[in-house]
This record gives C-alpha cells, structure tokens and sequence, in this order.
C-alpha cells in the first residue's frame, strides 16, 4: 500500500512540474478571446433526503484577459426536492505565473424550485457570489474547486433538516476546457 501511495505521488509530482514549465501556454487559456466549458458538482450524503445531488455547466467568453462573462445552468436534485437554476456570471482569475489560478466571480440566476411534499413550487431570483481556484492540469484542461454562496428573493433552498429557506453555500468540483 506504501509503495502504491508513494508511486501516486511521485506520478502526481512529475505531472505537475510538467505543468509548471508550461506556464506561457497556460496563460493563453485566460486571454481575451478564450472561450471556456465547465461541468461540475457536489454529493452530500448527509442530507435530509439521505442524498443531494448538485449538477452545473457553463460556457465562457473572456472578454478582457483574465475576465470571463458567461452562462450557467444548475441543477439540483434529491429524493424530495428538485430546483433548476440559470443565469449569467462574471469572473476574474488572478494569474500568478503557475499553473494555479484562483478567481472570484459574481452570478445571477432564475431559480425554478420545487419540494415534492406539502411545500409546493417557488420560483425567485439568486445572486451569488463565488471564488476558488483552477489547477491547470494541461493547458487546455483545469480542474476546479469552488465555494459559492448563493442569496434567493423566495425560499427556495432546502437545508439538511428539510426546512425551505434563502440562501445556501455550494462546494463544487469540477473541469473546464479551453478553446
């Protein structure tokens, strides 16, 4: 097992000093004109409804380096709740010269929710705002991790003990590519 582990990590390391020396490549993946592909997600196992699904993708345009602008669809799911969200986001990334990026971002959404008890549907507007940090695993290719905290107008978030309220704090992980 130590030997597995140690194998991992000595993989894990190389790759990264791989990346590290391609930082000039990096850099174009954040310039005016990149576009950007994301998916990502979260699974709370310790919810009310005994699983919570988050599932989010968005499309990017960096429109001055380092500052995107896009469109996002999120979806969340559990075995009594579903709510669909879309909306717009802006983000800068803060380059640093390695191939590990954090950013900021802002966002508003519609938010369609329903609970499938006795609390029925609401629909509202969310704002939200975001950081976190992108490990360029290739030039193209970043994984993501992300906390984000999301402001509703209705309550139309469901909490660990099942009860409706306004807001909510996400821990996302994710990809994004870039073309």
């Amino acid at each position: 097992m130590y030997k597995k582990f140690s194998l991992l990590c000595f993989a894990f390391l190389s790759y990264q000093a791989t990346a590290e020396q391609s930082n000039l490549t990096t850099l174009t993946a954040l310039q005016e004109g990149s576009r950007e592909f994301a998916i990502g997600g979260s699974f709370d196992a310790d919810y009310s409804d005994d699983y919570l699904i988050d599932f989010n993708a968005s499309y990017g345009y960096f429109i001055f380096d380092h500052f995107e602008v896009g469109a996002e669809v999120d979806l969340s799911m559990s075995e009594h709740t579903e709510a669909y969200e879309v909306g717009a986001f802006a983000e800068y990334n803060f380059e640093f010269g390695s191939s590990i990026v954090p950013y900021i971002g802002l966002g508003a959404q519609y938010v369609s929710s329903e609970t499938l008890s006795t609390q029925g549907h609401d629909d509202a507007f969310n704002f939200q705002t975001a950081m976190g940090i992108k490990y360029f695993v290739h030039p193209q290719i970043a994984l993501t991790m992300e906390a984000n905290y999301n402001l509703a107008t209705e309550d139309v978030y469901v909490d660990g003990n099942g009860s409706l309220k306004d807001n909510k704090t996400k821990f996302i992980l994710g990809t994004r590519f870039y073309f």
